[in-house]
């Protein structure tokens, strides 16, 4: 097996033969196997290109393991991050190591080459094959709900649409707007300040992140609808296990409790014009997006939510391991 298996760094040249192995293992019909969404993400429209390594056999690529490359804000500076995302092994090879063999030579290649952490949200059967590769769990993310229809917890819808998102703009058009620059500042101050880990919510990153993804749309609201903005909300339409979900993907609100007050209605208004069973929402406590959230009838969802992982690779990357430090929203949890 080893003499029959070469693990490299991905090329370039590699890309027909990585697109054939994901067509091949990926049956789902899901977002990866639309070109636009893969190169969306992974060929550095906002982050770095994704930093990916295949196992070759025969001159075929068998295997693949690829990381999605990110950023966190950390006090005054930033942290690097890479993002464990997909990999893809052809059915022949499957149950010889190689997913573990990639993941490691990966990360052995990234902290040389400046990774701080490595991060991701693996559901409970992948989680102990990473853990025994040496990540930790840090805990749930603090998701907060809204139901809407209580009864709908006690039975599962049957027509499977997904929930409808309120009247809002896409982002291309609302992120244009006057006075937007003004606001995404005051909230990165907030963030700097405040500490814990997350992302930069600047003009690119929300333009990549919600306004130019293929195949999903997402809706954009700021308050007061018209004018210098005080709070801006992302929101999508979903269907989840039987049930209408409309997820609060990004929420920003300055640390002004005007602003407070403006995200709060926003979130009221989205309520009542959605058909969606029950809204979620992810908060750190001690945030104004907390604070709007609750105001709006959320309530915390203990227990739920997707298990945050971390790998430190370098000595600030040991921050991460901390489940305090962290402030993420569920735009950036979200399985992409």
């Amino acid at each position: 097996m080893n003499d029959s298996v070469t693990l490299r760094r991905a090329r370039p040249a590699d890309a027909p033969a990585i697109d054939r192995l994901v067509r091949s293992t990926l049956d789902d019909g899901g977002p990866l196997l639309n070109p636009g969404f893969w190169e969306w993400k992974h060929t550095g429209r906002h982050f770095p290109p994704s930093p990916a390594w295949v196992a070759e056999a025969a001159g075929e690529v068998v295997a693949l393991r690829i990381f999605l490359s990110w950023r966190f804000l950390h006090g005054s500076g930033e942290l690097q991050a890479v993002r464990a995302v997909d990999t893809a092994t052809h059915p022949d090879w499957r149950r010889r190591g190689l997913f573990r063999r990639l993941t490691l030579s990966a990360v052995a290649a990234l902290a040389e080459e400046g990774v701080d952490l490595v991060f991701n949200t693996p559901n409970r059967y992948s989680r102990p094959g990473y853990l025994a590769m040496g990540w930790r769990t840090v805990g749930r993310a603090p998701l907060l709900v809204r139901p809407r229809r209580p009864w709908t917890w006690l039975r599962r819808a049957a027509d499977g649409a997904a929930a409808r998102i309120p009247e809002g703009e896409p982002g291309t058009a609302i992120l244009e707007r006057p006075g937007i620059d003004g606001l995404l500042q005051r909230v990165e101050e907030a963030q700097r300040r405040d500490g814990r880990l997350s992302t930069r919510r600047d003009l690119p990153y929300l333009t990549w992140r919600y306004a130019t993804v293929p195949g999903i749309d997402y809706t954009v609201r700021t308050a007061p609808p018209d004018g210098a903005p005080g709070a801006l909300l992302v929101l999508r339409g979903r269907h989840r296990r039987g049930r209408r979900e409309l997820t609060v993907c990004d929420l920003l609100v300055p640390p002004e409790e005007a602003a407070v007050d403006a995200a709060t209605q926003l979130l009221r208004r989205a309520v009542r014009e959605t058909d969606a069973d029950y809204l979620l929402a992810a908060a750190a406590p001690r945030t104004p997006e907390h604070d709007a959230l609750r105001r709006a009838g959320f309530w915390p969802l203990p227990g739920v939510g997707p298990v945050v992982t971390v790998l430190p690779l370098s000595g600030a990357g040991r921050t991460g391991l901390d489940s305090g430090a962290w402030r993420l929203s569920i735009g950036e949890l979200e399985l992409f």
